[in-house]
């Protein structure tokens, strides 16, 4: 959904999903829908750093199953 924080299996670190890629190009060379990305970076001091990108779902994995153990998502 967008919005929401999911991990990203190419950068290894935790991002928020935006617009879905509506685009026949990436279902025929992907075999699945993309997403623009914003994938966090770890910054010195108190500001949250990161970049575009963009995304296959299958590369996209939920967090879900982590908030059961009081984890927010908003921190990772």
């Amino acid at each position: 959904e967008v919005g929401e924080v999911v991990w990203s299996a190419k950068y290894h670190a935790s991002c928020i999903v935006g617009e879905k890629l509506n685009t026949p190009l990436y279902l025929e060379r992907y075999g699945c829908e993309c997403y623009y990305i914003y994938v966090n970076e770890e910054t010195e001091g108190f500001t949250k750093g990161g970049f575009n990108a963009a995304a296959p779902a299958y590369d996209l994995g939920k967090l879900d199953h982590i908030k059961e153990y009081g984890i927010s998502t908003n921190n990772i």
